[in-house]
């Protein structure tokens, strides 16, 4: 028996460990005949190794695993992911989250807890995360816990990791795959294509190509709505003018709102120049577009939303990079260069939203002319929408360092650097129609009874060139750079502790280039209507440990114990001078403790891995809307302290030669940990008790699956019948009395739902089809519930869907 730490492969042995996986996704069906678990290699402490060796939380699914359960985006694998949940908004508008580690659904300009990895490089954007389809994916790998040794800042809570499947340079392989799907309540269909080829120029150098096109079907409808506020939306507003003439939306209603479509491709290069050395050149592009979003109303029926403009969104971004993998006789080296740019965009109906603000802000009201106005009269209810466009662009670069004991094998360590800087520009407004005639458009342009507002002499009128009512620009530059290490030591055959830690330094940057009502290049208002205009800096450094002791009991069971840390780094505010929000907030930081075992039994036929942990989140970083002005504005601030209790588990049983099962589970309870109030001073604090849950969260999570291949072949082929069963609990949507936006309620429950996927499918050599119901009950699932914009909406999920692929293998 060798109960050796696992060693760093080597090279040569790392490709013949890739070679088999990448195999098994393709040719891994007689593997699955056998009565025995499939071994699942992973790089999630940055070497390869058996999943079931690592002392850590770890749920990975590979190529077979991702094709089989038919995950095309995050939608799909989150349910399958017990440590993982997700808020969506607008399209592209994603939070992830692990273990409970949030403290709002809506994030504006906010630091993420949790990171997403494509490839080595961290393509993170809080709450609006890039959502690549998963197609040719070697693995997905979701890390929980914080990771703060090695993946560093953002990944406080867990990392998500989507690994491409690279070049192989031993063989010609090819697939092209149509398939097509009715979905339930709508007039429209999905359809998509996809292909991959892996090209072998020469004996060490091979090119693969991937590529894709789908066209999604909508299932949300426009209906008739009126602008007249319903009882929902009165509840919440007290006050304001007069909300003028009703209109409707007549010219925008519209069946299956949601369309949406996806294109894209990723090109790859491998040249390995000797048994030592491997270099790869990657590129990847991805399109997403909606023709609206999936949201309905609580005021409207089911799969209903009201709007009174249209909404769109666009998402594109592409990814090159460049991969240095070799060996230096002395230790492991890999190199990564990274270069990711993101453009993303939606416009939104506003209405309901501008209305809100027309009822609430009426302390701003003055009188001229004995008519009582404000910035916000908008002659009656405004038809109004809203636009917010991104600009990411960001380099990624790694160096590490593997070593092991090439004498006794007792030790392997590796040592890193990493150094990321991410510049984002964004602009963001709000439009209302006819603008310009508005009692807001005098109130702000006529400076007789506005001199305050701008530096025009008294009785100028410089007039609106356009509708909008409000235009802001901010620029973000973001530099990370860190140092880390973690190495492993057998104190005795059986007993192993591992020492890691990171030292890091964060530079960040914020610039208002333009924050005012109106149109950009106005003269400058008074401090009330504009933030500051200039520079907020921000210099932090810092350091985590990680110590983790690991006892193997025999070749098939370890028990280990593990305290870490995450962090999530400060940066700085950019607010008016009458404010109480401070102009910087400090790092908050994730302390862990957490003991585990994962064992393997019946001959390698079954798994089973059980966590416990315990978690203190201190020094909160949270978003709230500034409480001494009269216009919305947010600023992040630290709150105290919240716990968070869990425990994980996850079985897999290869029941029979044919049968495989599996299952996993979660429980999280995410609490403030102790009374506390912000603004105290103020005369409008906010205040939050002991024991007030962190929103998104379920309390219990957990997956069931099922899979079964007949005995008999047919035409040479295997057919296998899958069932996939999903359970998320109950959630809320934002921590009480909190929240990015200017209208805080209180917290929506998001009730718990239940998902169940069938699907039949065959494969021979040549040939693989399937057929499958998705959402097979047709629940219609609250994804989340946004008070962003004043009328409460509901992400909804997608409603049953039945569907055909069919692929064409060559070789």
């Amino acid at each position: 028996m060798n109960n050796k730490t696992p060693s760093v492969s080597p090279v040569p042995f790392r490709r013949k460990v890739l070679s088999v996986v990448i195999s098994s996704a393709i040719l891994g069906i007689q593997a699955s005949h056998a009565q025995v678990l499939e071994e699942v290699i992973v790089t999630s402490t940055k070497q390869l190794q058996n999943i079931q060796d690592i002392p850590q939380a770890i749920t990975a699914f590979t190529t077979e695993d991702i094709e089989r359960r038919g995950f095309v985006d995050i939608d799909d694998y989150a349910k399958a992911i017990p440590s993982l949940s997700f808020s969506r908004r607008e399209p592209g508008g994603t939070s992830v989250v692990f273990r409970g580690v949030a403290a709002s659904g809506i994030q504006f300009n906010t630091n993420p807890s949790s990171s997403v990895y494509l490839d080595e490089q961290p393509v993170t954007s809080a709450g609006v995360n890039p959502n690549p389809r998963m197609i040719d994916i070697e693995r997905l790998e979701a890390l929980s816990g914080p990771q703060g040794t090695l993946f560093g800042d953002a990944s406080q809570s867990g990392a998500l990791r989507i690994i491409t499947n690279k070049p192989n340079t031993g063989q010609f392989e090819a697939w092209v795959e149509v398939g097509g799907a009715y979905v339930e309540h709508s007039d429209d269909y999905d359809t998509d294509i996809s292909a991959m080829v892996n090209i072998p120029i020469s004996e060490n150098v091979a090119l693969r190509l991937v590529g894709f096109s789908s066209e999604e079907a909508g299932y949300v409808d426009n209906v008739l709505g009126s602008s007249q506020p319903d009882a929902y939306l009165q509840n919440r507003i007290d006050g304001g003018f007069d909300v003028g003439t009703p209109f409707d939306n007549a010219k925008q209603v519209d069946k299956d709102v949601n369309s949406g479509s996806a294109y894209g491709g990723r090109a790859n290069l491998r040249i390995e120049p000797n048994d030592d050395w491997i270099i790869d050149l990657t590129a990847i592009f991805q399109n997403t577009e909606s023709d609206g979003f999936s949201d309905t109303d609580f005021n409207a029926g089911s799969l209903e939303q009201i709007r009174f403009n249209e909404e769109t969104s666009e998402d594109e971004w592409y990814q090159l990079g460049i991969n240095l993998e070799g060996d230096l006789g002395f230790a492991e080296t890999v190199v990564s260069l990274s270069y990711f740019d993101r453009d993303w965009r939606y416009d939104a109906d506003a209405t309901d939203y501008l209305f809100a603000f027309d009822q609430i802000y009426d302390p701003t009201y003055v009188s001229y002319y004995g008519y009582t106005t404000s910035i916000y009269d908008f002659n009656g209810t405004p038809r109004a929408n809203a636009f917010n466009a991104e600009k990411d662009e960001r380099w990624s670069f790694e160096a590490r360092l593997a070593f092991e004991d090439q004498d006794e094998g007792r030790w392997n360590a590796i040592v890193g650097t990493f150094y990321n800087k991410t510049e984002k520009e964004t602009s963001f407004g709000s439009l209302v129609d006819g603008y310009g005639d508005t009692p807001a458009a005098y109130y702000l342009n006529y400076t007789t009874y506005t001199p305050s507002l701008n530096n025009l002499p008294a009785g100028s009128w410089y007039g609106t060139t356009n509708d909008t009512w409000f235009f802001g620009e901010y620029d973000q530059t973001i530099e990370d750079l860190g140092v880390f290490g973690e190495g492993n030591y057998d104190v005795t055959e059986k007993f192993t502790v591992t020492l890691g830690g990171r030292w890091y330094k964060n530079e960040r940057e914020f610039s208002i280039l333009q924050g005012s009502l109106q149109q950009a290049g106005t003269p400058s208002f008074d401090t009330d209507y504009i933030s500051n205009i200039g520079d907020t800096e921000s210099d932090e450094t810092g350091f985590v440990p990680k110590v983790s002791v690991k006892y193997q009991v025999d070749d098939d069971k370890l028990v280990y114990g593990t305290y870490s840390e995450g962090f999530r780094s400060g940066g700085g505010n950019a607010v008016r001078p009458s404010s109480v929000i401070d102009n910087g907030y400090d790092s908050d930081y994730l302390i862990n403790y957490e003991l585990g075992a994962k064992t393997t039994w019946l001959n390698n036929a079954l798994r089973f891995n059980v966590i416990v942990y315990h978690m203190i989140w201190e020094d909160i970083q949270i978003q709230v809307e500034d409480p001494q002005v009269d216009v919305f504005s947010t600023g992040i601030v630290n709150f105290p302290e919240a716990e968070i209790d869990g425990i994980e588990f996850d079985i897999a049983w290869a029941a029979a030669e044919r049968l495989e099962l599996s299952m996993n589970y979660a429980y999280v309870d995410a609490a403030i940990s102790e009374d506390a109030t912000i603004f105290e001073d103020t005369g409008t604090a906010l205040e939050v008790s002991e024991g007030t849950q962190l929103p998104i969260t379920p309390d219990h999570k957990g997956a069931f699956s099922a899979e079964y291949f007949f005995a008999q072949p047919i035409l040479g082929g295997d057919v296998y019948a899958r069932l996939d069963y999903a359970y998320v609990g109950k959630s809320v949507n934002s921590l009480s009395g909190f929240g990015a936006t200017s209208f805080i309620s209180e917290p929506t429950e998001q009730e718990s739902y239940e998902t169940i996927d069938l699907k039949l499918g065959y494969d021979n050599d040549d040939w693989s089809a399937s057929l499958y119901v998705k959402n097979l009950t047709d629940e219609e699932v609250t994804l989340y519930a946004s008070d962003r914009w004043v009328k409460q909406r509901r992400s909804v999920n997608k409603p049953m869907s039945v569907g055909f692929s069919i692929r064409r293998n060559f070789d």
